[in-house]
């Protein structure tokens, strides 16, 4: 370890040790044995240290198996999240609804003229033996690495197919490999991972172009006029500019265009802004005591800021969101607890898209380790 680390102590201590293995994972040009990793003590040490603090009401009851399967999950994460950039077509482990959504809006720039959508859910069953042939496609691994590896798979598709919320990490980090060969499938078809020069010349031979992105099994692709008139798709294809809002999560976005601008209008549906309406009222009438209610609203506060903080069509909606959430907090807290303050849930906007990162496990110190440790929470996407 450098002298620029010899000074940190405890968790980001054995972190950094973990981080150095997955920098070599991504960088070395030479084999890597996987199993040798996966045996590390520090990984070992910091899987159960983020199990017992993303699963604290297992650990207070003393679910042995359910934080060892969980450990078991994130040391997984540890391994696969790396290599995951490996994968053409498939978001990046650091993904958030507001990559994707600025994804949607680079890709359907006027210059693109990717104005027709198609999306479909891949409906094939997962296959442990598929997702490590998969893994052998993108890197060349011993039988010893293939057999730790397929291990890893098989405990990963039997958690991913349940709805506890370890299920959810696991998916994240299974997903992306069990259908990797159907990213690879539809490369091959459309060529969405072309170079830029290389769409130009498709344009220009009126081939056509398709920019593709797959979340789990649900893929998204938007191609302009050739591609969709040449390549079928499952659910076939819509002109943005004259279709229905296309409908992720919570958000609903709707092609708007104003004499020169046109693009994705983004807002919240309707429906999520009365439940985050009633979770505040739910918050209020919790037996807590007013800190504790107000430190719960303030949270709810700081992810709503987060969350749509670069959808700037939502302006209205959590305009008039914050002024219902302020006069509640007003009326049941801050009238008997006037030191109690509201922080408010209207986003400072963010005017220029989001660009996913490079590969941040490649470089030890390109993240901070509050980011690292929040990419392996299963709780992130909620």
């Amino acid at each position: 370890m450098d002298a620029k680390h010899t000074n940190i102590s405890g968790f980001a201590s054995l972190a950094y040790r973990v981080r150095q293995g997955q920098s070599t994972l991504c960088r070395s040009k030479r084999r890597v044995e996987l199993q040798e990793l996966l045996q590390r003590k520090t990984w070992d040490e910091v899987s159960q240290i983020l199990a017992a603090q993303f699963f604290p009401l297992a650990l207070r009851k003393k679910q042995i198996i359910q934080i060892s399967e969980s450990a078991e999950i994130i040391k997984s994460a540890f391994l696969f999240f790396p290599l995951q950039y490996k994968i053409k077509g498939h978001v990046a482990p650091d993904f958030s609804t507001q990559t994707l959504l600025c994804w949607m809006r680079r890709v359907t720039a006027p210059q693109t003229k990717q104005f027709y959508f198609s999306e479909y859910e891949i409906d094939e069953d997962t296959d442990p033996k598929q997702a490590l042939d998969n893994l052998k496609n993108e890197m060349n691994i011993s039988d010893s690495s293939a057999e730790a590896v397929s291990d890893l798979f098989n405990m990963l598709d039997e958690i991913s197919g349940t709805d506890v919320m370890r299920a959810e990490l696991a998916r994240l980090v299974y997903l992306p490999w069990a259908f990797a060969h159907i990213d690879q499938s539809w490369n091959e078809q459309v060529e969405f991972g072309a170079y830029p020069s290389r769409r130009k010349i498709m344009r220009e031979m009126k081939k056509g172009t398709v920019s593709y992105a797959r979340v789990g099994r649900h893929i998204f692709m938007f191609g302009d006029h050739y591609a969709a008139k040449r390549q079928d798709t499952q659910n076939g294809w819509v002109d943005v500019r004259d279709s229905k809002p296309i409908l992720f999560n919570d958000f609903h976005a709707q092609w708007k265009a104003e004499g020169q601008k046109q693009g994705f209008n983004i807002r919240i549906n309707f429906q999520h802004v009365k439940t985050l309406e009633a979770q505040a009222k739910v918050i209020l009438k919790s037996k807590s005591n007013p800190t504790r209610k107000a430190m719960l609203l303030n949270d709810q506060a700081r992810k709503i800021r987060t969350r749509y903080s670069y959808t700037s069509g939502t302006s209205s909606q959590l305009f008039d969101l914050d002024k219902k959430l302020s006069k509640l907090f007003r009326k049941h807290l801050q009238a008997n607890n006037p030191n109690l303050k509201y922080a408010g849930c209207r986003p400072n906007y963010e005017r220029k898209l989001l660009i996913p990162k490079p590969n941040p496990f490649a470089n030890v110190d390109s993240v901070s380790v509050d980011f690292w440790k929040a990419m392996f929470s299963p709780w992130r996407l909620k």
